[in-house]
């Protein structure tokens, strides 16, 4: 539905002001959780007024307040314009896409140009969240706003079926891995001391257990790549699964998946930091990964009957 300039101003200004909104209330929380309220937006204040950063802060946040806001309306009406020049319609994917690419590219300019440490001032992973987040809710609002036709995030995949069942199949993967580290995790005292572990050494370069970081933004940064190589991962599968004319050809299959899966996976930690396999356990990543490849072979085989796939084929065998 075409918009006048008005409206798409406006509508603009609302999701950059709910994108701003989203990355308050992320660090906000993350302060809150270290002791220190308001730290973040008191230490970017600093930064960009070039003043020296000790209390009180009222003003430092007064003024950081209105420049983030200010920034992100114009992010918001940027975006809004970039939908209606490239004829694009908001969605989740596009919203993800936004807040990792263009606001951490602003946010990471803005501190270049200040001559900062870009790295040390905020952790990557929690500013990497925050906007995520934030360019997901804004794309969010301005599909509802907009008016737009096409399905707004998870049913677009239903236009794609393999797309969609690799990716479910994924996601089924993935939560297998991720509830059996975090019961060895809690068994041991430590709960997401695993994904703290990956994460650290993936993101943040660790080079031992004395250097993983267990928190909030580690967690769920590395949680995000978890999902997005099992997503991969699920298509690849249901791409195999569905040239599979019966089930003995499909269990092979999903064994070389494993081999795949394992391959891939202990190389990536031997190549960035061999120390998590011996803290996380070699039995322990061997058993995560068969059961998580088992759990996806039978999410397929119970699903493919109502797509005509392998239960009915192995049947007719």
């Amino acid at each position: 539905m075409a918009r006048s300039e008005p409206d798409l101003i406006l509508h603009g200004t609302i999701g950059g002001i709910i994108a701003g909104a989203v990355v308050v209330g992320w660090f906000a929380g993350v302060d809150v959780v270290a002791g220190q309220p308001f730290h973040t937006p008191a230490r970017l204040a600093s930064i960009v007024l070039s003043e020296e950063f000790r209390g009180p802060w009222p003003r430092l946040i007064t003024v950081f307040t209105v420049l983030h806001f200010g920034v992100f309306v114009l992010l918001g009406v940027a975006a809004t314009a970039a939908l209606k020049l490239f004829d694009l319609d908001p969605g989740l994917a596009l919203g993800a896409v936004f807040g990792v690419g263009v606001f951490n590219a602003v946010h990471y300019t803005g501190l270049l140009v200040t001559g900062t440490n870009l790295l040390t001032v905020v952790p990557v992973p929690h500013v990497a969240a925050a906007n995520l987040l934030g360019g997901m809710l804004m794309m969010a609002y301005l599909h509802r706003a907009l008016r737009a036709e096409s399905p707004l995030g998870w049913n677009v995949l239903k236009r794609y079926p393999l797309v969609y069942t690799g990716v479910v199949t994924g996601l089924v993967g993935a939560a297998v891995v991720a509830f059996w580290f975090f019961a060895i995790d809690l068994a041991a005292g430590s709960p997401f001391r695993t994904p703290a572990a990956l994460g650290s050494a993936v993101l943040l370069g660790a080079r031992g257990p004395v250097d993983v970081q267990i928190n909030l933004g580690v967690i769920a940064a590395y949680s995000v790549l978890h999902l997005l190589a099992f997503a991969l991962v699920g298509i690849a599968f249901a791409w195999l699964a569905s040239h599979a004319k019966r089930a003995q050809n499909f269990w092979l299959r999903a064994l070389v998946v494993l081999v795949v899966l394992e391959a891939l996976f202990l190389g990536t930690l031997v190549i960035v930091s061999g120390w998590v396999v011996e803290n996380v356990g070699w039995a322990g990543i061997l058993t995560a990964n068969v059961l998580a490849v088992v759990a996806m072979g039978l999410w397929i085989w119970w699903r493919h009957p109502k797509e005509g796939g392998l239960r009915q084929q192995a049947a007719e065998t």
